[in-house]
């Protein structure tokens, strides 16, 4: 996967999590993305490797025409 993948999907989680996040001394949206990466950083790169592993792996499947088990309809 490509550097640049990985980091426009880390940029774009911190934009999400910045308009939600409320961090002391700070109003709602206003943190700014140091002080996020330093609070929250082990989880939102937590998030962003679960979420690129699931779309490479989807990806992946698709490419190679492979019928994985599902849930049961």
């Amino acid at each position: 996967m490509p550097e640049d993948a990985v980091h426009g999907a880390l940029d774009e989680q911190y934009k999400e999590l910045k308009k939600d996040a409320v961090v002391p001394g700070f109003r709602k949206g206003r943190a700014p993305i140091k002080l996020l990466e330093k609070r929250f950083g082990k989880d939102i790169i937590e998030q962003v490797k679960l979420k690129l592993l699931a779309s490479a792996s989807d990806a992946a499947l698709k490419d190679n025409e492979i019928a994985a088990l599902n849930d049961p309809i």
